[in-house]
């Protein structure tokens, strides 16, 4: 045998608590299995078991909360707008002609660095590279 009941706490219903919802479960079984009984009459037993289980759970709506506090409430209307519209005046990042990156690297058509105009070969005086 089975028995179940939930039920919805009501706390959302008083104003000051309409940021809480809230919620009970019960559960229980009761199982019983007659034992064998022997040619003479003799009964070796029954087997009795029960279980019960109870849930409670709570959920807050903190934005709900929030929003009895004016200034917070302010804070949430300004974020809302600005998630609503996005900002047209980003700016994303560009490469330079040609698509390389000139930071250094020896990225240039003409075999520089773009450090300091040097040719990365030999250097004629030293006869090392650079």
């Amino acid at each position: 045998q089975t028995f179940t009941a939930s039920y919805q706490l009501p706390l959302n219903k008083l104003p000051i608590f309409d940021w809480v919802n809230a919620d009970a479960n019960y559960n229980a079984t009761y199982t019983w299995v007659r034992g064998t009984e022997l040619e003479d009459g003799t009964s070796l037993g029954n087997t009795i078991s029960n279980n019960r289980q109870i849930t409670i759970n709570g959920n807050f709506n903190l934005e709900t909360l929030y929003n009895h506090i004016p200034f917070l409430k302010a804070v949430n209307e300004r974020f809302k707008k600005a998630i609503a519209k996005p900002n047209k005046n980003s700016k994303t990042a560009k490469t330079p002609k040609g698509g390389k990156d000139l930071k250094g690297g020896k990225d240039d058509k003409d075999g520089k660095d773009g450090k300091d105009g040097k040719d990365d070969k030999l250097n004629k005086k030293s006869g090392r590279e650079e």
